[in-house]
């Protein structure tokens, strides 16, 4: 009978290695995918020599970008929910950035999981692990995102039914929601809907109601995977949620 089957073999010492992209996002500085592009860029250097996409280094190697030295790994995996007002950007520069009502991280930085236009409030998460924003964000997780959709039109059930069905013709694409609905009608004017998709693309939601000729009025986005908005969290503030497979962390 044949032997077991032989894998590939592992480069000797790769075990005690790790790449450099990921030690950079295990920093909290950014996410992976950011990390890479820095590599590529010819950013990041160890002992003054330039490393390249894919290099490995040791888990206590002293990195270097932009000739800066790279904080060390953040303590404790941090994951914290806001409530986006509307009119606030995703984005570390500029004014009214979500990111200037976070409380302060003694080490690493927020990273946003994913984004919301300017116009859209609601649910955004934010992490100090740059792997865990890639997990939850990378399109191949395909992580639920459930919206609250407001329109002056009001399309017909038959319609939702047959987009969940076949989809929503998008850019050339089909986008296909998991569920899409029309909610009991609250007071003013306009129609609500529940939405849900398990992608997030950029502004995919007002391309999907704009396919159907439907203009957005308001959107809010009140849940991201297995995370809803809490009830009472008021626009603009913020809470500590469970890390994925990791009791409730806070900094000490």
């Amino acid at each position: 009978m044949p032997g077991p089957r032989a894998g590939r073999p592992r480069p000797q010492g790769a075990a005690a290695t790790v790449k450099v992209h990921k030690l950079i996002a295990m920093s909290g500085r950014c996410s992976r995918r950011e990390a890479e592009e820095m590599v590529a860029a010819g950013r990041v250097a160890l002992a003054g020599k330039t490393l390249a996409v894919g290099a490995r280094v040791p888990p206590n190697a002293r990195l270097t970008v932009d000739g800066e030295p790279l904080g060390k790994p953040a303590d404790k995996v941090l994951l914290l929910c806001y409530h986006k007002p509307r009119g606030q950007i995703v984005s570390s520069r500029g004014p009214d950035t979500v990111f200037e009502g976070l409380p302060p991280l003694p080490r690493g930085r927020w990273i946003s999981i994913g984004r919301l236009d300017v116009e859209t409030e609601g649910l955004l998460l934010f992490t100090n692990d740059g792997g865990l924003a890639n997990r939850m964000a990378h399109p191949r997780f395909g992580l639920e995102r459930e919206y609250l959709v407001k329109s002056a039109k009001r399309l017909d059930e038959e319609l939702l039914r047959r987009a969940v069905k076949d989809g929503v013709a998008v850019d050339g694409g089909r986008v296909k929601p998991k569920r899409f609905a029309l909610r009991p009608a609250g007071k003013g004017a306009g129609s609500w809907y529940e939405l849900v998709l398990d992608e997030g693309r950029n502004r995919v939601v007002r391309r999907v109601f704009a396919a159907l000729d439907a203009p957005v009025g308001r959107l809010l986005r009140i849940r991201f995977g297995r995370y809803a908005l809490p009830r009472g969290l008021a626009a603009g503030a913020w809470e500590y949620l469970p890390a994925p497979g990791a009791a409730a962390a806070k900094p000490a």
